[in-house]
């Protein structure tokens, strides 16, 4: 996902439509959370234990905002509100996959406090992490399938050679590097 220019623009946008510095993706495991693509963040990653987006994913069919970090028991001794970033607003949608597993979360911040979010920027902050899991399934599609795709190919290309089949043999070999520029420029963009 690192690097995904679908996903960046995914981020951009949330910044710019809820008006805040810092947007980011999160992913979620045990013990950290990870930004595969963000804006305005100095950090790759942090600990979960300090993790709004954790919060988030907590209740996944919900948008989880702080309006105030700095007035938010759960968050005000937060090494993320005390020192870098200084978050004192967030707000977050979960990233859920088709099964219903969370996976992280979409997530505006900024510096300043703000007030609750509108039906309109909710629905905003929505629609981004619905377009987020529909990119990131794409990805792990190509990634799923993407190795079948090259077996079967080169079964092809070989039942091709032995029949000498000259013609066919020429088209396959055209598909598989295709298919091998396609999987490697995915691979490299993260």
């Amino acid at each position: 996902m690192r690097g995904n220019a679908k996903l960046q623009s995914i981020v951009e946008r949330a910044a710019t439509l809820l008006g805040t510095p810092i947007a980011a993706i999160s992913v979620i495991d045990r013990d950290r959370q990870w930004f595969p693509v963000s804006i305005g963040l100095d950090v790759d990653a942090t600990s979960r234990d300090v993790s709004f987006c954790a919060q988030t994913i907590l209740n996944p069919s919900e948008t989880f905002v702080v309006p105030d970090a700095r007035s938010d028991e759960r968050f005000a001794g937060n090494s993320l509100v005390t020192d870098q970033p200084n978050i004192r607003f967030y707000a977050g949608v979960p990233i859920v996959t088709g099964e219903g597993m969370p996976l992280g979360a979409i997530c505006v911040i900024d510096q300043t406090k703000h007030p609750l979010l509108t039906p309109e920027q909710d629905a905003t902050l929505k629609q981004l992490a619905g377009e987020a899991v529909e990119e990131i399934q794409r990805i792990e599609n190509l990634r799923r399938f993407g190795a079948d795709a090259i077996e079967l190919i080169v079964a092809q290309i070989r039942e091709a050679a032995a029949h000498e089949d000259e013609e066919l043999l020429t088209a396959l070999d055209r598909i598989l590097q295709s298919v091998e520029r396609k999987l490697t420029g995915e691979a490299t963009a993260r």
